[in-house]
């Protein structure tokens, strides 16, 4: 077994088992049983829910050790007992649990104010929010502009001479796991390219100009802003069918989690339809980049080699498995596997860029738990506020 399949089998166990618990919890009625169906405001409301919260995080705890630290180490991308790798779980979970109660509480408090419509209007403005406080605390880690300008500056030039110029802000940041990969964020409505160190330190001028050329692409095409949309709008949409299915709400503990169950289900659904057009997505910038290149070709190698060569060598960062199964790529990859970048054909014009992942970030303003429980991102804290992307 490789190192990719077995983060893959983690992740679907992981995923499974909530999908699987959340199912016969809402089979059997236990939110009616065991949880409070007062509508009124009390002191318990809060300890329940968090009793709730800290259940669902306790049962992903194993699954997270072993995606940290005992597959790492086992395939050999770990040399060792990783000991500030707790630290860094325990305090990020600890932040999720925090926002998770900050919203539970939210959603029960403007529920019984205004009724699911208002639970629906808290949800959309938590999401927006936490994407905002998400930005910032990725942001701070920001090395100074001095640092790595010439660098990019370097790789900003090569795009420009492919017929792409980054119009947005491009910014580095300090990363303790190698998976990461930054990303686009939103910064007070603007978007903002965030690179990794990594990448700027060891990916050739050609390569970097490749990340920042497909990533100024999915900005200026609009398809990050379509990812965004589908990812913002599959969350909201989720939540308020949800609050409308029987035994569901937001007026009572009982209630409230019987959503959250439902919306554990919906996010499963998600991330079966989603992956399509993210991958759909990727092979419409790679066929952007070639086609916008205004030299075909660097040294003597073809733009959409170079393409090929960039994903190869971001492969080896993430799972290194640079060839799928078909049927594997299809049901669990949103990012098209390397061997096959640069040389497919997208279905469609129409692209939503990283929607997949995109849509787990966001359903932190939810509180659902599977935005930590796939493959590509359990028992990896940085990983579970920017997922990675193509």
């Amino acid at each position: 077994m490789t190192y990719a399949r077995a983060r893959l089998w983690l992740g679907i166990t992981a995923v499974g088992s909530l999908v699987v618990l959340s199912s016969l919890a809402l089979g059997l009625g236990l939110p009616g049983r065991w949880l409070s169906a007062e509508t009124s405001h009390s002191v318990s409301d809060g300890w329940q829910l968090a009793a709730v919260l800290l259940v669902g995080l306790l049962w992903l705890l194993p699954f997270d050790y072993l995606g940290g630290q005992w597959a790492p180490r086992r395939f050999g991308r770990l040399a060792g007992e990783d000991h500030s790798w707790w630290a860094r779980y325990l305090t990020v979970a600890a932040a999720q649990v925090l926002v998770f109660l900050f919203v539970a509480m939210g959603l029960l408090t403007s529920g019984r104010w205004g009724g699911w419509l208002a639970a629906v209007l808290f949800a959309a403005g938590a999401m927006w929010l936490i994407d905002q406080v998400r930005t910032w605390y990725v942001l701070r880690s920001a090395l100074p502009r001095e640092q790595f300008l010439p660098t990019v500056s370097r790789a900003i030039d090569r795009a420009v001479v492919w017929g792409t110029r980054p119009k947005a802000d491009v910014v580095v940041v300090e990363h303790a796991d190698e998976g990461f990969t930054g990303g686009i964020v939103w910064r007070l409505g603007r978007p903002v390219i965030v690179l990794p160190r990594l990448w700027t330190e060891q990916l050739s001028a050609e390569s970097l100009a490749c990340v920042l050329a497909r990533r100024a692409s999915a900005i200026e095409s609009g398809a990050f802003r379509r990812g965004t949309f589908v990812a913002y709008f599959w969350n909201l949409g989720g939540l308020a069918i949800c609050g409308l299915l029987p035994l569901a709400g937001f007026t009572s503990v009982a209630t409230l989690v019987t959503t959250g169950l439902y919306f554990t289900i919906w996010s499963f659904v998600g991330l079966l339809w989603l992956p399509s057009l993210s991958r759909q997505a990727a092979r419409a910038l790679d066929q952007q980049l070639s086609e916008t290149a205004a030299s075909r070709q660097v040294d003597g190698v073809a733009i959409d080699e170079i393409v090929r060569q960039t994903a190869l060598q971001l492969d080896r960062w993430q799972d290194h498995e640079p060839r799928r199964a078909v049927w594997i790529e299809r049901i669990f990859h949103p990012i098209p596997s390397a061997e096959t970048r640069g040389s497919a054909t997208p279905k469609s014009d129409w692209a939503a860029w990283n929607s997949a992942r995109l849509t787990l970030a966001y359903s932190w303003g939810c509180a659902g738990l599977l935005s930590r429980a796939v493959h590509c991102n359990l028992g990896r804290p940085e990983l579970w506020l920017i997922l990675p992307i193509d």
